[in-house]
Order: C-alpha cells, then structure tokens, then sequence
C-alpha cells in the first residue's frame, strides 16, 4: 500500500483528537478523585502524544522524500524510519553491516544538512519496530540528537 500526504494528515488529526480525548479524561477524573482513571488517562495521554510524534515525523520525511522511509533533520533531532532486509538468524555484525548499507548515506545526508557528522555507526540510532513492512523488511525507526557539530545516537545503548 502507497502512503499518501492526506493519509498522513488524516492520522495526525486523529491522533491529536485522541490527546485531547485522553487529556480531558484526565481532568474529568482528577475532578471525581478517580485516581484509577486519572492514571489510566495518563497512559493514554502518553501514547496519543507518541504517536502524533511518529506521524509528524512521517510527514517530514514524506515531504522531504516522497515516500514512507528516510531520514530528516526536525529541530535539534536527527529523525526517519528506513526498511532493512534482515532474514532470521541475521548476526549481529551482518545486522550492522545492513543497516549500515541502508542508513549510512541518509544518515550522513541529514546531519550534513545541520553541518554535523555522525558520532557513531548508523546502526546505534536505530531502534527496531514490531512487525514487517509489506515486503517484510525489518522496520527501524532512526533517532539522533544535534549536538555541537555531531549527530549522535539519541537511544540508550542495550543491557548487555
């Protein structure tokens, strides 16, 4: 399925209706001392503000891209999502090796548009999402910081 701008747009409006749905939840239970529904509404609050997150993000890489995958500077941020190939039993150094191959130029691409380089391997600004795409690419969100000339990964590193 092709993404479109007024597809985007369209899940932008509803995410920020359920935030204002979420948000007056919260003041009606802070009203009725409901401290059940008041946590509750904050969960909610925080996960319709994250997804109007993604979408905004979605729409600027849309916008700069044309389609659903790419990476794009928003503020202070390095931010996109890109699709890797990764079968099961993927090691660890070809999983870097293949998103260093998908991510590498987009990645150098955005942070020289801020006059930044990369701080680290691509590999440590992605955080994988749950799922396929339509080809059954892995799905990465892509998320770094600005910081002094330097693009750096804005995800904590694993446990190890």
């Amino acid at each position: 399925m092709t993404i479109t701008r007024a597809d985007l747009e369209l899940q932008l409006a509803e995410a920020k209706a359920l935030a204002k749905d979420a948000r007056r939840q919260k003041i009606e239970a802070e009203e009725a001392g409901d401290g059940d529904a008041h946590a509750l509404a904050l969960e909610a609050i925080d996960a319709a503000v994250a997804r109007e997150e993604l979408v905004r993000i979605a729409l600027a890489v849309f916008d700069a891209t044309g389609g659903e995958y790419g990476v794009v500077v928003m503020d202070d941020r390095v931010v996109g999502t890109v699709a890797v190939k990764l079968p099961p039993g993927t090691t660890r150094e070809e999983r870097e090796k293949r998103i260093a191959a998908v991510l590498g130029e987009p990645l150098l691409a955005a942070a020289s548009s801020a006059d930044a380089v990369p701080a680290a391997a691509p590999s440590r600004f992605v955080i994988e999402r749950p799922g396929r795409d339509a080809e059954g690419r892995t799905v990465l969100d892509v998320r770094g910081k600005l910081e002094g000339g330097r693009a750096v990964p804005a995800l904590r590193p694993p446990k190890r």
